[in-house]
């Protein structure tokens, strides 16, 4: 415990060092883009994803298996192909939170 609360400090200090010392703001532009309609990323993702779970495209795999197994295991491996579905999945949600980005849409409750 003591080794990973002293690596998150570590963390915090480099970009701490990075965004206010330094003023490199232009860094963090990608986590403000899903930072100003976090909210609705979170409800729209569990959503997302209990309906890729659910819709079956035939008696014995559903969606979310069919797009995993079809698209990302033939070239990634089980393993990585598993990364490469996360990776593919926030880089989908964060195109589609930089369009309401770009054009100044904030959902908030």
């Amino acid at each position: 415990m003591v080794f990973t609360a002293g690596g998150s400090l570590l963390l915090l200090a480099l970009c701490y060092e990075v965004m206010e010392v330094r003023r490199w703001t232009w860094l963090g532009r990608p986590f403000q883009v899903m930072g100003v309609n976090a909210i609705t990323l979170f409800f729209a993702s569990g959503i997302v994803a209990r309906l890729l779970g659910v819709i079956r495209l035939d008696d014995r795999r559903s969606l979310q298996l069919t797009l995993y197994q079809d698209l990302f295991v033939p070239w990634a491996g089980a393993l990585n192909g598993s990364l490469a579905y996360a990776l593919a999945t926030v880089a989908v949600w964060w195109l589609l939170l930089y369009g309401l980005y770009r054009r100044g849409i904030t959902i908030r409750i």
